[in-house]
């Protein structure tokens, strides 16, 4: 249980520092589970995942990266809207597998820069998308 409450704790700071998150553990130890809980149950904000596999094209990840990246910015705008600025809400992306992907440079340069210079929508990520790498 200590660990746990430990890894909520770095949890906690990264997302508050905006870094990302990476985590570490053998297939089938719940990783993406346990990111999914945080996100959803303790911060009550916003999770997609999205899982690569051998066939998956940088095409197709940029694709739905754009697609979150216009569901984040809406969800921005509606906090914005309705004041609920002192409840913001982020948008988590979690990017599972990436290991087994030929263009771990694309989602590096998305994940740590912040930006893609590979497709002309994430030329700028939203603020409240935070990613993480289990």
């Amino acid at each position: 249980m200590q660990g746990f409450i430990r890894l909520m704790k770095v949890f906690k700071i990264g997302y508050k520092l905006r870094y990302p998150i990476s985590i570490h553990g053998g297939t089938g130890d719940g990783k993406t589970h346990l990111l999914n809980f945080y996100v959803t149950c303790l911060l009550g904000d916003h999770f997609r995942c999205y899982t690569i596999d051998s066939g998956t094209t940088k095409e197709e990840f940029l694709d739905t990266m754009v697609k979150y990246a216009k569901e984040a910015k809406a969800l921005d705008e509606n906090d914005k809207e309705t004041n609920n600025l002192d409840e913001k809400k982020n948008f988590h992306i979690v990017i599972d597998e990436l290991n087994t992907c030929l263009f771990q440079a694309v989602i590096q340069e998305l994940v740590l820069n912040r930006f893609s210079s590979q497709h002309p929508e994430l030329s700028s990520i939203p603020s409240n998308i935070l990613f993480a790498t289990p």
